[in-house]
């Protein structure tokens, strides 16, 4: 076992220890409460180093490492070897747990009823990835004396400057949704219908806009590379990113409404659980290889599909049985219809972005 391989068992196993002990201090332990927050923060240096490690095993050209040696070369740019982090399938599911740990170091920081339970639900998909990163990282060697003298590199149309910053974004933005998702989660928990909006409004807005640099970003780049009409080529990964936008503007525009009329509480839980389901199956869609024919984006299939596809059942089993189990609870007034208020303008622009989303999903 390597240095890479041990920082990525301790951060599965600290996931693991942080999700029990939130789980206990949502149920009344409060006593659970530091060890959980210990156990989370050892998680986030375990990853942090783990990135870092990889990163200089990509800058030293160590090609004993098999994703070193297919994501690198010794005639790259160190721009592009930097990016060599994300270059890879492998160096996404680490980037992406890190990006969604470092988000739960925030979130973790503020005082509110929802914040412990809605931890242990931000907590549920790290103990996936990092699960992910233990049993297909990119820290496996060749077998000794068989490595090559150089790597492969990246992909020439991924050798652009637009690759040191439009993938990184892209991940903060889609990790992001998993907060709206676990203070959704929390308030269902704690039948606290209306009180989410607060905690959860500032990370919608923060998704929606960071997601929308990133598409913007995304379009300059292919603009650039393939010319009038090549920002957006309607592909199916391109288009499984795009929903998640979708339903997130729909959600911001719903919980605007919600805090002043209390109406669309259901589609807004609704929403939230969408939004980071929609991302999940984007990713399964990405990393299936099952889009390998039809899409530029696709990355091959790394032997994952079934844990993949479980990852994404268990956390749409978590969102829409939670919001089934509440249902009934939830209080529904009716839409704020009859005025050209902003609020009826508001409910009208959720309308909008729910038509377009189903019907990009249906196109």
């Amino acid at each position: 076992m390597n240095l890479g391989q041990l920082l990525d068992w301790v951060a599965f196993l600290a996931a693991l220890f942080a999700g029990l002990a939130f789980l206990a201090g949502s149920l009344g332990r409060e006593s659970a409460l530091k060890p959980a927050r210990v156990a989370y923060r050892v998680q986030w240096l375990a990853l942090a180093a783990a990135v870092a490690t990889l990163w200089r095993l990509l800058f030293s050209h160590n090609f004993r490492y098999e994703y070193v040696a297919t994501y690198t070369s010794r005639s790259m740019e160190l721009r592009y070897v930097l990016a060599g982090l994300w270059g890879g399938q492998e160096g996404t599911f680490l980037l992406w747990a890190l990006v969604t740990c470092s988000l739960g170091l925030v979130m973790m920081r503020v005082k509110h009823p929802l914040t412990t339970t809605a931890m242990f639900f931000l907590n549920l998909p790290l103990v996936m990835l990092t699960l992910v990163s233990v049993m297909r990282g990119p820290f496996l060697t060749f077998p000794a004396g068989r490595f090559p003298a150089d790597g492969q590199g990246l992909n020439p149309l991924l050798q652009d400057p637009w690759m040191t910053i439009h993938p990184p974004v892209l991940f903060t933005g889609f990790s992001s949704l998993i907060a709206p998702f676990a203070i959704a989660m929390a308030a269902l928990v704690r039948r606290d219908y209306d009180g989410w909006i607060k905690p959860a409004l500032p990370w919608v807005v923060f998704s929606t806009a960071v997601l929308a640099t990133g598409f913007i970003m995304g379009g300059v780049w292919a603009y650039k590379v393939l010319g009038w009409g090549g920002y957006w080529g309607w592909d199916p990964v391109e288009n499984g990113s795009f929903i998640p936008w979708l339903s997130n503007a729909a959600l911001l525009h719903g919980l605007l409404v919600q805090r002043v009329t209390g109406s669309l509480r259901r589609t807004n839980f609704f929403l939230a659980v969408t939004s980071y389901v929609l991302v999940l199956y984007a990713s399964f869609l990405t990393r299936s290889g099952v889009l390998a024919d039809f899409s530029v984006h696709s990355f091959v299939n790394l032997g994952l599909n079934g844990f993949l596809l479980s990852f994404l059942l268990l956390m749409a089993l978590v969102g829409y049985g939670a919001l089934i189990l509440r249902l009934r609870d939830i209080p529904g007034p009716p839409a704020p219809l009859g005025n050209f208020s902003r609020e009826s303008m508001m409910w009208l622009g959720q309308l909008v972005f729910m038509l377009m989303c189903a019907l990009t999903a249906v196109g």
